[in-house]
């Protein structure tokens, strides 16, 4: 359950991440958005364009994902001393978890800078006048402070597990085999 726990935590810090890049390089994708929609575009259109790219995004990592699971398993396994077959008899349940994972990472990936880029005011950008709004700038805030503390959270995690490994390989356990 802690390794759900954080599994999940990683995975958001990771859409997180990812959201925040993509506000970030939204700036520059500004003038295409507003020559789009001088041209026709609609807000809708432009958000599924948006949507869609996040979901290409996550299909492409999705897929080298997978492969490297496929190719660092044995390793894995190896290192760790242990045996678990990566597809058995659970196959419908593992695919119903990646597809859970990867509906979750879009939504919280793309979602908000799909409507963050499609609102942009049209006339506002072409002028070179480019405002955010106070609203915005208060999310893309919490984002990064989310950003950063998972990021430290993390940090702190594997300084506390690295040590806790140590002192379980390094300390005396306090019985002798048994014969």
């Amino acid at each position: 359950m802690v390794l759900l726990v954080l599994a999940f935590l990683l995975l958001v810090a990771g859409a997180v991440n990812f959201s925040n890049l993509s506000i970030a390089a939204s700036i520059k994708r500004a003038k295409e958005v507003g020559v789009r929609k001088v041209l026709g575009g609609r807000r809708k259109q432009l958000f599924w364009q948006f949507m869609g790219e996040s979901i290409l995004s996550c299909s492409i990592s999705l897929c080298i994902a997978a492969l490297l699971v496929v190719a660092l398993m044995p390793w894995f396994k190896q290192e760790f001393n242990i045996q678990f077959p990566l597809l058995g008899a659970n196959i419908p349940y593992l695919a119903l978890q990646v597809a859970l994972c990867i509906v979750t990472v879009i939504l919280l990936s793309g979602l908000y800078p799909s409507v963050f880029l499609s609102r942009f005011n049209t006339s506002q950008i072409l002028k070179g006048n480019y405002s955010q709004g106070k609203s915005g700038l208060k999310l893309r805030n919490l984002l990064l402070v989310l950003q950063f503390t998972l990021s430290t959270f993390f940090v702190f995690a594997v300084i506390v597990i690295s040590s806790q490994v140590h002192y379980m390989q390094t300390r005396d356990k306090g019985f002798s085999g048994l014969k």
